[in-house]
């Protein structure tokens, strides 16, 4: 149901369902040749590492980047918990999107709170609402159509050195199409915070990250892929694998067996766990 559905979405664009040629013998669920983009669709419980290994979604997109196709990869929960942005992701990557598109000359820029920022990004980003110390709205006609949101730089991304004036950009998102909004937030911030550096992170499931060398960042490196947790008996919530690190397994599992690894407690707990692409890390100097 969930291949059926998506494919619905994509009325009146040619495209190839299950195809077997292009990187011989693997699938693409969905292969549109006309601008070079496969679409995969994972369902969590037969794309869990019980049934596919961790580097099985990164290699599948390297084989089709070798042959300049871009792949998009959709986790079945984001299908069922962010369908209309999972959507409107889609239709702005296939050039489809029939928001109205504004200019960002037009936009105002200020501060707001966590309550709005949160729920701005719960209903137009798929990883919705963050812990940013610093929050940064669009405002056209005073309606909010932007949020870009900048943290210290995060432990459980592997940034242990916490130095003055370093930031991280956690999210963006915008709810139309506005046009030069992403520079016109982050120019903001970068006047009024006179940051020494920023970082920040584009999922390969999604992006290339055209949006951030387009905004003067440089592609500095490639994470690995990470894992999320979901329990068998319910597979449309996804925990992040920070949540659960060894020690503290003992306060959130049932059963907890120190001499054993924390993917071996959480298997016998009843968790599963399904890997992703990775992300591309860039980074922002001041000149």
């Amino acid at each position: 149901i969930f291949y059926l559905v998506l494919i619905l979405t994509l009325d009146c664009i040619f495209y190839i369902s299950n195809d077997r040629k292009v990187i011989y013998p693997k699938e693409i669920d969905i292969y549109i040749p006309l601008q070079n983009i496969a679409i995969e669709i994972n369902g969590l419980y037969w794309h869990g590492e019980n049934f596919k290994h961790k580097s099985y979604h990164i290699e599948k997109t390297l084989k089709l980047n070798d042959k300049n196709i871009r792949c998009i990869h959709i986790f079945e929960d984001e299908w069922y918990n962010k369908k209309e942005i999972i959507k409107s992701k889609l239709a702005h990557i296939l050039h489809r999107s029939t928001s109205e598109k504004i200019y960002a000359r037009k936009c105002n820029i200020r501060e707001i709170d966590s309550k709005t920022k949160n729920e701005f990004l719960n209903k137009t980003h798929i990883q919705g609402e963050d812990k940013s110390k610093i929050k940064l709205g669009a405002f056209y006609n005073d309606e909010l159509i932007a949020v870009m949101t900048f943290g210290s730089l995060r432990i459980s991304l592997g940034q242990k050195n916490k130095k003055l004036n370093e930031y991280e950009l956690i999210r963006f998102s915008s709810s139309v199409h506005c046009v030069g909004i992403a520079s016109k937030l982050l120019t903001h911030f970068i006047k009024r915070y006179n940051p020494n550096k920023i970082i920040t992170y584009a999922d390969k499931r999604y992006s290339v990250g055209n949006l951030y060398e387009k905004l003067n960042f440089k592609h500095i490196g490639n994470s690995v892929p990470n894992y999320w947790y979901f329990h068998r008996s319910n597979k449309m919530k996804l925990f992040h694998r920070f949540k659960f690190r060894k020690d503290q397994l003992p306060k959130l599992l049932e059963n907890f067996d120190p001499s054993l690894s924390e993917w071996k407690n959480m298997q016998m707990n009843g968790f599963d766990r399904i890997w992703d692409c990775g992300n591309l890390k860039y980074e922002w100097i001041k000149k």
